[in-house]
């Protein structure tokens, strides 16, 4: 128990310093840098969510050099900066987290099972010589994916949406696309599916789980959403020249006006997301979408690398120092006055006088010296 809850609060320390420093970064820098990149970082935020990475940077002290037994004080020395609990309040504290935890993984698969039950009631499949397979096919040469994608037709209105993690399988509406609309619309589900994105919101949903406490975690959640969107829009219209990145616009105005209802979003990579404010930012980015500079790429790696050494850095730094965990002690001192008092383990006395060596064997009292050397044991005045 204790060792869990250290390590989740150091996870949820190590991926806040990390999206605090991003986030900050995308303000000065005004979304000025390329999606892949915003999005890139929101994913390392979610790795320190997510992976203790403090344990890998203790793999050293265990391949000392001739395999020399690393001893007891080493490992566990009491820092002055460091927060002590006590053993009520950690399993308090434990409780609480876990009510959480069950709570917000029960929400998530209310969410799931009434988004999918409705969407996989409504699923027919399409014919083997529908021209859409043609198509699919082509975009699936052309990106050199070799993974078998299923296609699917829903009888709903719905946004086209890929689904599945093992079994991933495109979903389009029932209504007619035209060709070419369809193949942008293919392009952009495909894209997903090389990038894991579908992955990557269900590490995100686990994050949300894990830390539901944190309220960084839910706006981390939202920006992994905007900016996977956006990076996969990015890789659409890489090559394309600006009469065809309007047509691909106007695909994803079109396929809005189309759509009567949305897809289980946290589960699903769809095609366009609702509200104004954020098609508006994406039409705009895939319109005016520029290379960047050498320079400039240059330094958003330097940063990228520098805030990943952060990252590291906290995560160490909270495990060792701020989520310490003691259990609560029962404080002995016996008196002169008090010869009923039993000591049932040396390892609980934290403090005795000199007065106090009547009630101690010669060899129990050696014992008691030597730790008080050690600074174990506080000697107190008469």
């Amino acid at each position: 128990m204790h060792a869990w809850l250290n390590s989740v609060v150091a996870l949820s320390v190590a991926g806040s310093s990390m999206f605090i420093l991003y986030y900050g970064m995308t303000v000065i820098s005004r979304e000025a840098l390329t999606a892949r990149w915003y999005y890139w970082n929101r994913k390392l935020a979610l790795f320190f969510f997510l992976v203790p990475v403090f344990l890998l940077l203790n793999v050293p002290l265990l391949l000392r050099k001739n395999h020399q037994p690393i001893e007891e004080e080493q490992l566990f020395s009491v820092q002055q900066n460091t927060v002590w609990l006590t053993e009520n309040f950690v399993q308090i504290l434990f409780i609480i987290w876990l009510v959480g935890a069950i709570v917000a993984s029960g929400w998530f698969l209310f969410m799931y099972q009434s988004g999918y039950r409705k969407l996989y009631r409504n699923l027919i499949p399409v014919p083997k010589d529908h021209e859409v397979w043609r198509i699919l096919a082509q975009q699936q040469s052309d990106m050199k994916l070799k993974n078998r994608i299923r296609l699917t037709y829903c009888q709903e209105n719905i946004s086209p949406i890929l689904v599945g993690l093992f079994k991933p399988t495109i979903v389009l509406p029932m209504y007619g696309i035209p060709s070419d609309e369809l193949a942008m619309i293919l392009k952009h589900e495909l894209i997903h599916y090389k990038k894991k994105d579908l992955w990557v919101k269900r590490l995100g949903i686990f994050a949300i789980i894990l830390h539901w406490y944190n309220p960084l975690i839910y706006l981390l959640q939202k920006e992994l959403t905007k900016w996977c969107e956006l990076s996969c829009d990015e890789y659409v219209v890489m090559s394309m020249s600006l009469s065809e990145r309007k047509k691909y616009a106007e695909t994803i105005l079109n396929t809005m006006q189309r759509a009567k209802r949305h897809s289980p979003a946290p589960f699903s990579t769809p095609f366009f997301t609702a509200g104004k404010k954020k098609l508006k930012k994406r039409l705009q980015r895939m319109l005016n979408d520029k290379k960047i500079s050498r320079p400039i790429s240059v330094l958003s790696m330097g940063l990228f690398f520098i805030f990943s050494g952060v990252g590291l850095a906290s995560s160490e730094f909270t495990h060792n120092h701020v989520t310490s965990i003691e259990e609560e002690v029962l404080v002995v001192t016996p008196t002169p006055f008090d010869t009923s008092t039993e000591v049932e383990a040396h390892s609980e006395i934290l403090s005795v006088k000199l007065s106090d060596k009547a009630h101690f064997s010669k060899k129990e009292w050696e014992e008691i010296l030597k730790k008080i050397e050690r600074n174990e044991i506080i000697l107190e005045e008469e």
